[in-house]
């Protein structure tokens, strides 16, 4: 009986430190410490976070099944890289759910709590600060999903909270190679300004501008962040996409 309690401490301290590094290389990933392209090898991550390769090689396969990470033969791990075609895919479906949100949820809005999360981004938002960077992203996805849960549509809520979650790698990434809290404060004033009022068609139309705008901030961030090769697509649903470029990432020679 001993024994097997000692085997199950044993097992539950391992999967325990297999979390941590989960949780802790996700997190890096997610923000872009680990940037997007960058080659990264156990005894590297070993380093970085003080923890053993078991852990690591265990977190590394989770977050290759989540396609953050891929597994380079004899060279390690690559961080998957942001492309343009990402980013468009994202936010081309963004763009069919966001502003009908919008558009349900003018006149339903709490408007002390709208203009409280909106204070917050503005306060939280630093240039160059990685934890300000954060708080502001998760100020701002609370901003979002605030006017997604007053449509009152359950499904449209759980879908826009999944694609925000699934788009912060990407949010991040832009934030950090570009400043336009200018140009989303205006927006995020006029935005609110419609729903108060309960003019839904104009809280639908400024959603797909402010969507757009930060697709536009992204799309620059990639080109000006990483070694790509650019190759014209064909626009999907929205035409304004027809100026993007989708990028195929360029590594170099292997060692």
């Amino acid at each position: 009986m001993a024994r097997e309690s000692e085997d199950t401490t044993v097992a539950s301290s391992t999967s325990s430190l297999s979390d941590l590094a989960y949780e802790r290389l996700k997190k890096d990933i997610v923000r872009c410490v680990l940037r997007p392209g960058q080659e990264i090898t156990e005894s590297q991550l070993a380093k970085m976070y003080d923890m053993g390769k078991a852990p690591l090689r265990t977190a590394l396969l989770r977050l290759c099944h989540e396609r953050l990470v891929e597994a380079v033969p004899r060279r390690g791990h690559v961080v998957v890289p942001i492309t343009i075609r990402d980013v468009i895919d994202l936010y081309e479906v963004r763009l069919m759910l966001e502003p009908s949100a919008a558009k349900l949820a003018a006149g339903r809005v709490d408007k002390d709590r709208l203009l409280e999360l909106n204070r917050a981004c503005e306060e939280a938002y630093r240039p160059g600060d990685l934890e300000a960077q954060v708080r502001y992203l998760q100020v701002n996805t609370q901003f979002h999903m605030h006017i997604a849960q007053a449509s009152s549509n359950y499904r449209l809520v759980t879908l826009i909270s999944d694609l925000l979650n699934e788009s912060e790698r990407i949010r991040h990434l832009g934030l950090a190679l570009t400043n336009n809290t200018v140009v989303f404060r205006n927006q995020h004033d006029q935005l609110i300004d419609a729903l108060i009022v309960g003019d839904g068609a104009a809280a639908a139309q400024i959603t797909a501008d402010h969507i757009r705008s930060g697709r536009e901030m992204i799309v620059n961030a990639v080109l000006r962040g990483s070694d790509m090769v650019d190759r014209l697509i064909e626009p999907a649903k929205d035409p304004r996409a027809a100026q993007l470029v989708v990028l195929k990432n360029r590594r170099g020679p292997k060692s």
